[in-house]
């Protein structure tokens, strides 16, 4: 559900620049049907931005491959544990953005019961392609909805005629259809100010198109003013109803006396352009591709459990049997080949940022089995960035060698390991001149601890700290793993320091 989020960011930022645009140059002009057209097309462009943007990057990238294999930095990881929790800021705005959408569909649904039940409960009459329903509710304003015109005893017998020339008006011009696809914008976009406001702008755009009609029907212009100002109050359906009595009153009647534009004037819509090459690079601002990155990686429920649809996959063909025991924690640690550094130095070398996602940022975390004969077995994606992102990381997981398996009473076990992976853009000024994209595989931990804290050589330069006090680096081999509440890597300009906290 992040991506939707995502998504939603995306085509705010269009659809902002894109109607400030349109409010700024071409609002005022009496050119309703080519307005029309142009808020149309910033809702066609707002709602297919991000997907085609996203396949343009694809097909850079691809072409950038072809001719150049640029190199991946690898940074060294910071070694705290595995932080299995979801982004929590994330997830929290994931929640309210969902809440939001359904609030706005319940509100639709309201809105729709409440014409509905008007509807089935008037009087109705052929009224030609449409039908003609009568109400007895005095409370009522005309309006139209889907193939219907709504109006009570009252105003068919004042005004009939005139009423029926502006809502059949609507109902040829399809302005139905504009509203629904206004409402869908609403929906996914509930947050952002303008998608409320073209609703409203292209309501008033209709409701200019309704009144050229019944003046161009050689309707009195005083009288249809009169019959406007006389029906200002009563009840309203913004949502999905085109109604008589839409509240930009003082515009339409002033749009009325205006002169038609001239067709030259409807050139000016191509400032919309330059707005969209601006929405679009501020999209692809770093910043903000980080955060739709971390929206994209936000979850309604939590990665503790395996969901339904999550990503499991068996990746050795002696993976651990289903009805053997997998151990969290073990007497023994399994071990990759080599140590920690070895692990580290075989991701530098095979991990690939995704072809054409080099703009998004974010963390995956594999939780994998490492059977009793070593081999890597049943692999789980705990906690997912995206697709691509998410076989990246199972294809490198599925290529390591045999670990040197965990054991309790000097048996070999299964045990489960997590290895989470921060893929971010780095550069590397001793290397390159240009950033170029990169892979930080960023904390390792297994599950449970047991025996002593590393096995690895410290170089003579590093620092080791324990509850914030320094002690010789030889006894960095000596202390516990079983007593470690977590350790992490600060890496200074000439040196390194541990820090150690103890449970």
């Amino acid at each position: 559900m992040g991506i939707l989020l995502s998504y939603s960011i995306y085509s705010a930022i269009i659809m902002s620049l894109l109607y400030l645009t349109y409010k700024w140059v071409l609002a005022g002009e009496n050119q309703h049907r080519a307005n029309r057209a142009i808020l149309l097309s910033i809702y066609a462009v707002s709602f297919a931005a991000y997907p085609l943007m996203s396949w343009i990057h694809s097909l850079a990238a691809r072409s950038a491959d072809a001719t150049t294999a640029p190199a991946v930095d690898v940074e060294m990881p910071v070694l705290a544990g595995v932080d299995l929790q979801d982004n929590t800021i994330a997830d929290t705005f994931l929640w309210i953005y969902m809440a939001g959408i359904i609030a706005v569909a319940l509100h639709t649904a309201v809105i729709w019961i409440r014409l509905a039940y008007i509807v089935a409960h008037g009087r109705h009459m052929d009224a030609g392609r449409y039908t003609l329903v009568m109400t007895d509710r005095k409370d009522i304003a005309p309006f139209s909805w889907r193939k219907y015109i709504v109006m009570n005893e009252d105003d068919y017998a004042e005004s009939g005629s005139i009423i029926l020339c502006h809502e059949t008006r609507h109902l040829a011009l399809r302005h139905p259809i504009d509203l629904l696809v206004a409402q869908i914008a609403v929906a996914l976009g509930w947050w952002n100010p303008a998608a409320w406001l073209m609703r409203e702008e292209l309501k008033t755009v209709h409701e200019y198109q309704a009144d050229s009609s019944v003046l161009a029907a050689g309707i009195n212009a005083r009288d249809y003013q009169m019959l406007l100002i006389k029906k200002a109050v009563g009840t309203r359906f913004p949502s999905l109803a085109n109604s008589l009595n839409h509240s930009k009153l003082k515009k339409r009647i002033t749009m009325m006396y205006n002169q038609k534009s001239s067709a030259k004037r409807r050139f000016r819509a191509i400032a919309l352009l330059p707005a969209l090459g601006a929405a679009v690079s501020v999209a692809d601002l770093p910043a903000v591709a980080s955060v739709m990155s971390e929206a994209s990686s936000a979850q309604l429920l939590g990665t503790d459990t395996l969901a339904p649809d999550s990503k499991v996959t068996k990746t050795s063909e002696n993976a651990a049997d289903t009805d053997e025991k997998v151990y969290d924690t073990a007497e023994v640690l399994p071990e990759f080949p080599g140590g920690i550094t070895a692990l580290l130095n075989f991701l530098k070398e095979n991990l690939r940022y995704p072809a054409g996602h080099e703009d998004i940022q974010g963390r995956v975390v594999v939780q994998f089995v490492i059977n009793k004969d070593g081999s890597v077995g049943d692999t789980k994606i705990m906690k997912s960035l995206s697709e691509p992102f998410d076989n990246e990381a199972v294809r490198v997981i599925k290529s390591l060698p045999n670990f040197s398996p965990g054991t309790i009473n000097g048996k070999p076990v299964a045990v489960h390991y997590s290895l989470p992976l921060n893929f971010k853009k780095t550069g590397n000024a001793k290397k390159s001149t240009t950033t170029q994209p990169g892979i930080e595989p960023a904390v390792v931990k297994i599950k449970g601890t047991s025996g002593a804290a590393g096995t690895a050589e410290l170089p003579a330069n590093t620092i080791v700290k324990v509850n914030g006090e320094v002690i010789p680096t030889e006894q960095y081999k000596s202390i516990p793993s079983s007593s470690i509440a977590s350790m992490n890597i600060d890496k200074r300009d000439d040196h390194a320091v541990i820090n150690i906290t103890t449970k």
